[in-house]
């Protein structure tokens, strides 16, 4: 099984999309628990509410429609929901549709005229959204792992590195939107919890990427991937880009929005975190490839 730039592409928007969902869904969820909120924060959390779940559900839809270009055969993606399979793409396929369903059922109650979707309702979408975005980031670690012949790639590993990771772009979706909304960076200087759950994030990410190196070095048919992704072609994209992209500057700079309560780093951290997740995917794939 051959995997193109196509799935590379895939694995990332879709990972980013569903973990914008899923970080979207647990803030408001959390928000609304708050009795201090007043109006004007709420109104403000709302806007922000909105523009990360279009841009979630954006990016997934794009995820979806670039698996169906690497199937070959888009035009056929019915028979996906028509007769669907026991296999990764078959499940993957009813999360996605899933997500995006449940985003924009979100998306819409959040706008005005959505006033009269009962909140009960939103609550137990937000919910639903949580669960199924979840098992779409953790879907794109199973898609990867699934491939038996890769041994770089077959490791119960696979699946939470790409849910961390894509956890991770998630957070960075919802900065980078925020860094760009109306009362957004207040917002994010309001919510210490989310800095302490990245840095949690980010360091449980090291540790699984640790492991996996750790695990494939021990692994005689994960060798020669594994060489060439620390090796000078893949190495300084992986080691360096990952490392610090993806782990260092992000890790540094939570630690000191989280110790000023500042809000000023979170576009080019958000833009740091992204690089990052596709870079790790961009660097596994590659070297699984070869």
């Amino acid at each position: 099984m051959l995997i193109g730039m196509l799935v590379v592409v895939y694995l990332f928007v879709g990972g980013s999309g569903a973990g914008a969902l899923f970080v979207t869904c647990a803030w408001s969820l959390a928000f609304h628990r708050r009795e201090d909120r007043t109006f004007v924060v709420t109104e403000a959390f709302e806007g922000l509410k909105r523009k990360g779940l279009f841009v979630g559900v954006a990016l997934v839809v794009v995820s979806s429609v670039f698996l169906l270009l690497d199937l070959g055969r888009p035009e056929l993606f019915f028979l996906l929901f028509a007769r669907p399979t026991p296999t990764p793409i078959s499940f993957g396929s009813f999360f996605l549709a899933a997500d995006i369903l449940l985003g924009a059922f979100l998306l819409v109650a959040s706008l005005p005229f959505g006033a009269a979707v009962p909140t009960l309702a939103k609550k137990a979408a937000e919910v639903l959204c949580l669960a199924v975005s979840f098992a779409v980031m953790a879907y794109t670690g199973v898609f990867v792992a699934g491939v038996e012949s890769v041994a770089l790639w077959h490791t119960f590993l696979m699946p939470p590195l790409f849910v961390l990771s894509s956890l991770s772009a998630g957070i960075a979706v919802l900065l980078v939107v925020a860094s760009l909304a109306e009362g957004g960076p207040f917002l994010v200087s309001g919510a210490p919890f989310l800095h302490r759950a990245h840095l949690a994030i980010i360091v449980l990410e090291l540790l699984t990427i640790v492991l996996f190196v750790v695990e494939a070095l021990s692994d005689e048919a994960a060798a020669g991937s594994l060489a060439l992704l620390l090796g000078p072609s893949l190495g300084p994209w992986f080691v360096v880009g990952v490392g610090t992209f993806g782990i260092a500057l992000p890790f540094v700079s939570e630690v000191v929005m989280a110790r000023t309560g500042g809000s000023g780093a979170s576009l080019p951290l958000g833009v740091s975190c992204l690089i990052g997740c596709f870079l790790l995917r961009f660097c596994i794939v590659a070297a699984g490839m070869h």
